[in-house]
């Protein structure tokens, strides 16, 4: 019998609404005492979220389940009800009971898909305390044989995050000690920056790594699941920012599974708003198109609608990001390309042509990437999306689509006046028009992080020296200014241009919005603790556009030549001897 999915509770270390794991209409509290739930007379919880709700539908079409178990402990009297919420809005009752139990007892009732309408919907619990009551463990489960028998290899890189990383070791080995033969897995913890202090046991491996990136580190982390003689592979974030269930939901996943490429991307929830989804899966087309971003995971009609689109589950350039990602290490036929960061996860995804689910619940929670970007990050997501557009098949390859990366970039830096951007994208566009070479010239990225840090002259951030309300309450640009600004260029076409337009802020979280500069000759970005100001500068417009033109063309007449070039050397930069001769390890 497996454990398909567990009721979930918040965590103290996961805080984010309650209404994302279950619903009460009762003003009284939920009170946990360890591994048990106290119901008062009267409360009544559903688990109609986000987090408890089961996708029955999907676990039939992607797993082949055409039942499953309801397995809850309970003790006092209560009334417990199975509800099957279709993505219409109806709400059909599968199950009804009243029982009582004075010594905590199992509550066990199989469920098949006859039991539920025939479309796309999702099953929950319902339980109400018709007196005191207390709720054990509540879960789905199968008694079905497996498709697969899975021995996961959980591979984390982590680089100088010791604190993060010891503490998901200690949670990951918590796990692996509960659930026993039932989840047969053990962890690789792949250390870039050689600092952690991670012991290595019967559950974990550790290993000292060479820095070649969150690339190197994963790729590094596969050699060792595939030399061991592991069948599947997750990746994973260092900080573990999600419920120990994912991995329980993601193993059942695994071994249920049909087809050889069945593989398990994890969601995203943004730290600055914990109830709002990030993605839920992403596909690529120029740009990583993340599915489902702003989600209200409040919302049930949200929810289902989400869980019922097909459209967006089959599409051909989707992928998984590698805060959480689990798939067939029999599926893969290219090993991670050496891009240090940023893009490994999408090209790795595309390469290997994964069929790529999401299930409700496995998510993991992080920070907006809006929030970390820097010249360096947009010199590195530039570099990618070219290269994807210039490997991957399933992609559209032309000069035109594989300039717009690079120029749509550089004018949005433009208008917003972050000429150390623009830069850095300029000096991304001449590294892709250099080749596959110049990705074996920087594997470890040292000698271009300092060429990209000697671009700086104005993104710099230094410590606030007024209070982040005052800064904030800076003039706005009026509606002349605003039009004179869009018919040239935010004034880069206009001269005395300073002297019309105006000094702003913007906060930190806000500063891609374009819109906002319209009509700003100097504005200040400003964080919770430290700023930047950036300010209008045609010499550096004229340069800059000036070299991309210059590129544009270069690029033109050799786009053909330079894509065969990419595709020719492909096998090689994604292959695991490669790696193991990158990473020193022969």
């Amino acid at each position: 019998m497996i454990c398909l999915q567990n009721i979930v509770w918040p965590e103290e270390t996961l805080v984010s609404p309650t209404t994302l794991y279950f619903r009460t209409t009762d003003r009284r509290p939920v009170v946990r005492e360890g591994a048990e739930t106290c119901l008062p007379a009267g409360q009544k919880l559903s688990f109609d979220t986000y987090f408890n709700a089961f996708n029955f539908q999907k676990w039939h079409r992607l797993c082949g389940l055409d039942r499953v178990l309801l397995d809850v402990e309970l003790l006092g009297e209560v009334h417990v009800r199975l509800i099957y919420a279709s993505s219409g809005g109806a709400r059909t009752c599968v199950d009804d009971i009243t029982l009582e139990h004075r010594q905590p007892a199992t509550l066990e009732r199989m469920v098949t898909l006859a039991d539920v309408p025939d479309e796309q919907g999702l099953l929950y619990l319902e339980i109400e305390a018709l007196s005191d009551a207390v709720i054990g463990h509540a879960r789905f489960k199968c008694d079905l044989k497996p498709l697969n028998a899975p021995k996961l290899a959980i591979c984390i890189t982590t680089f100088q995050r010791e604190a993060q990383v010891e503490e998901t070791c200690k949670r990951l080995e918590g796990l692996l000690q509960q659930t026993g033969d039932a989840l047969s897995a053990h962890v690789f913890v792949v250390d870039n920056g050689r600092s952690a202090k991670v012991q290595s046991s019967s559950h974990l491996t550790y290993l000292e790594n060479k820095n070649l990136g969150g690339a190197g580190g994963f790729a590094r982390g596969l050699i060792e699941a595939e030399d061991a003689g592991f069948s599947h592979c997750l990746f994973m974030d260092d900080d573990a920012s999600f419920h120990m269930e994912n991995i329980v939901r993601a193993y059942a996943f695994l071994a249920f599974a049909k087809g050889g490429r069945a593989a398990l991307a994890g969601a995203m929830i943004s730290n600055r708003r914990r109830w709002r989804l990030w993605e839920n899966g992403a596909t690529f087309n120029l740009w990583p198109r993340r599915q489902f971003r702003g989600t209200d995971l409040r919302s049930m009609p949200q929810i289902l609608d989400m869980e019922a689109d097909r459209e967006a589950e089959e599409a051909p350039t989707r992928y998984g990001a590698w805060w959480f990602f689990a798939f067939p290490i029999s599926a893969v036929r290219h090993h991670p390309y050496p891009f240090f960061v940023r893009g490994d996860d999408v090209n790795f995804g595309l390469l290997n042509q994964f069929e790529v689910a999401t299930l409700n619940g496995v998510v993991s929670f992080q920070d907006d990437f809006q929030e970390k970007t820097t010249p360096q990050n947009i010199y590195l997501d530039v570099r990618h999306g070219m290269v994807q557009h210039l490997t991957c098949k399933q992609l559209k390859n032309n000069p035109f689509i594989v300039w717009y990366i690079a120029a749509q970039t550089i004018t949005d830096c433009l208008l917003r006046m972050h000429y150390d951007s623009a830069r850095a994208v300029l000096l991304a566009w001449h590294d892709v028009l250099n080749g596959p070479e110049s990705f074996l010239d920087n594997l470890d990225m040292k000698r271009r992080r300092a060429d990209i840090a000697g671009l700086y002259s104005m993104e710099l951030l230094s410590s606030n020296q007024r209070p982040h309300d005052v800064l904030l309450q800076q003039q706005r640009s009026n509606w002349l200014q605003i039009g004179l600004a869009v018919l040239s260029f935010n004034g880069h076409l206009m001269p005395f241009y300073r002297a019309i337009s105006v000094s702003s802020a913007i906060p930190f979280a806000h500063r891609f919005k374009t819109e906002r500069y319209l009509g700003v000759g100097e504005m200040e970005v400003v964080g919770a603790e430290s700023s930047y100001v950036v300010r209008h500068c045609k010499r550096s417009f004229v340069s800059i556009l000036w070299q991309s033109t210059r590129l544009a063309v270069r690029l033109l007449f050799s786009h053909r030549r330079l894509t065969s070039r990419y595709r020719a050397r492909l096998d090689e930069m994604t292959s695991k001897d490669s790696w193991r001769r990158w990473l020193e390890l022969d």
